[in-house]
């Protein structure tokens, strides 16, 4: 079944556009499948490969305390089978563990353990080797006196790691980092980022981005005077830079693009805003959310080519329900697209969706889930993006299971790579019991690169040989009907049906059980896109071909 889909992708590839729908692994699977009772997993992140292997980490806590023990576990894509878990940890107090894969599928963890807690390191080879070997206690990233916590890691293209982390000194905290050049195995000496006796506050997994070539930006939160400061730090071949200023503000995120230029987003006074910072020079702030409705919890990824797109949370008042919003900032604009509902359609019942977790590959293909709850128990939704669009929502959790902790904590993560292999990973309460457990599950997506989107390029140069479109107009004595006749290669015999989308993957118009259809009553003189894709008796869905009808003349 899975070959036969995958001509499906392939057929529809020559399309030379990126296209993305999303696609999860039915069920999910549980990574730690026995803890000891009273147990449970938290704190979960993900990583995927460029071949699709994956590795994920989490903690686990031992009588309902903290996170104790630091535990991972590796999947391999070709068998499509996971390993472990293993313990990674060794001295006990461990928590906040993060990790990255590099280009080869080697990966790196670090995580905060002890007391005074200090962040250490292990990295598990493509081969399987763990480095330091499990035996023996983990590599110290950065010996300090006082308390290191909540790190966060991540990798460059060319193969540069970056951690950062709060080290508090008499109740303040400190942001510090240190780095692993590309080729080497060891961590470089630390720098703090943040002035000394200022509070600093890391309050998303994004605070910290890298671009293809191992330029970096850092941002904080600190509470240091009466309304709370955003500041940047940037990391270029000289070093740190000394912090800047952003605005007043909470939530920072930060992404990079191409060029070394960093976009900053952050809540502030009910919106979220954004600004560039290109050198020295800070852009003035921009709108990101509407001024019709609050907004909350920005999370942002940029792609290869420089084009941002976030995610958030929005209030409606009027019922006290929140919902997730997308919009996209494209390189060269200066104002960012109207917000998406993107939870929209949630079930009826449904009154809080929070923390987004988004991520985006190269080429523009991204993925974000979030949490969703009923008003009884919590749920995992996932959503794909491609072309400026988002796909249908898709549960990944069990419709039994009550997932994870309280709304307001990100315990999910979410990982997606150029070839459209997800990963996303998160807790739940499989039997009821109050005893969280780690699930995965994988996700499809389609992801092909090309020269033009087909909402720009000619039809007929795009989409010879794949789909045709034609207007006809029937005049009838009291009424006319102007056809969109859409047709296209018939695709593999796995296909129980087509659904067809116009203009973007939410707006479905229909279905047919052969490769055609007929969209009636369409506008004059308008030129219409249609999306296609290709349903199996799984409800498998592919990723779209494109077929834009131009009027009649």
């Amino acid at each position: 079944m899975r070959c036969q889909w995958v001509a499906v992708f392939l057929l529809w590839a020559g399309g030379a556009f990126a296209a993305f729908q999303l696609t999860w692994g039915v069920p999910a699977v549980t990574l730690d499948t026995n803890p000891p009772i009273g147990d449970s997993d938290v704190d979960p992140d993900i990583a995927v490969d460029p071949l699709g292997n994956a590795v994920a980490v989490w903690g686990r806590t031992h009588g309902g305390r903290a996170a104790e023990d630091i535990w991972a576990a590796s999947y391999n894509h070709g068998s499509r089978i996971w390993s472990g878990p293993v313990q990674i940890s060794t001295g006990g107090s461990a928590a906040h563990p993060s990790v990255v894969m590099d280009q080869e599928g080697n990966a790196t963890f670090v995580w905060e353990e002890g007391f005074p807690s200090q962040i250490h390191s292990r990295t598990l080879s493509a081969a399987g080797v763990w480095s330091p070997p499990l035996h023996l206690p983990p590599a110290p990233v950065a010996n300090s006196l006082y308390s290191q916590e909540r790190p966060k890691i991540a990798i460059a293209e060319e193969g540069r790691i970056i951690a950062i982390w709060l080290e508090s000194v008499k109740g303040r905290s400190r942001v510090w980092s240190a780095s692993i050049a590309p080729n080497t195995s060891h961590w470089e000496t630390a720098t703090p980022l943040s002035p000394k006796g200022w509070n600093a506050k890391i309050t998303s997994s994004n605070a910290l981005a890298l671009n293809a070539t191992g330029s970096a930006a850092v941002v904080w939160q600190t509470d240091t005077t009466e309304e709370p400061q955003i500041f940047i730090s940037r990391y270029t071949t000289e070093g740190w830079t000394d912090p800047m200023l952003v605005a007043q503000g909470t939530e920072p995120v930060v992404v990079m693009d191409p060029s070394d230029v960093a976009l900053i987003l952050w809540s502030q006074d009910g919106m979220i805003y954004s600004a560039s910072l290109a050198g020295q020079n800070l852009s003035d702030a921009v709108a990101v959310s509407s001024a019709q409705f609050l907004a909350q919890r920005p999370s942002a990824a940029m792609d290869a080519a420089g084009n941002c797109v976030a995610v958030f949370e929005r209030f409606d008042l009027e019922k006290a329900h929140k919902f997730i919003m997308g919009a996209n900032l494209n390189r060269g604009d200066g104002a960012w697209t109207s917000p998406i509902e993107i939870s929209i359609p949630s079930p009826a019942e449904a009154v809080a969706a929070g923390c987004p977790r988004l991520r985006l590959n190269a080429i523009g293909d991204g993925v974000v889930i979030w949490k969703e709850f009923d008003g009884e128990r919590m749920a995992i939704q996932g959503a794909g993006y491609s072309l400026g669009t988002w796909s249908s929502i898709r549960s990944l959790s069990s419709a039994t299971s009550n997932v994870g902790a309280l709304a307001g904590s990100y315990d999910i993560a979410v990982s997606v790579n150029n070839a459209g292999n997800i990963m996303a990973i998160w807790p739940e309460d499989p039997t009821g019991a109050q005893v969280q457990q780690i699930k995965a599950a994988p996700g499809v997506g389609l992801a092909v690169t090309g020269p033009r989107s087909p909402m720009l390029a000619d039809a007929e140069s795009l989409l010879v040989g794949i789909g045709k479109g034609r207007q006809e107009l029937h005049r009838f004595p009291a009424h006319s009907d102007l056809i969109n006749y859409l047709e296209w290669s018939a695709s593999a015999e796995t296909v129980a049906f087509y659904r067809i989308y116009r203009g973007n993957l939410r707006t479905l118009v229909g279905t047919s059980l052969s490769p055609r259809y007929e969209d009636h009553q369409r506008v004059i003189g308008q030129k219409e896109l249609y999306l296609i894709t290709a349903v199996d008796a799984f409800d498998h869905e592919s990723g779209p071909m494109a077929i834009v009808v131009s009027p009649i003349k």
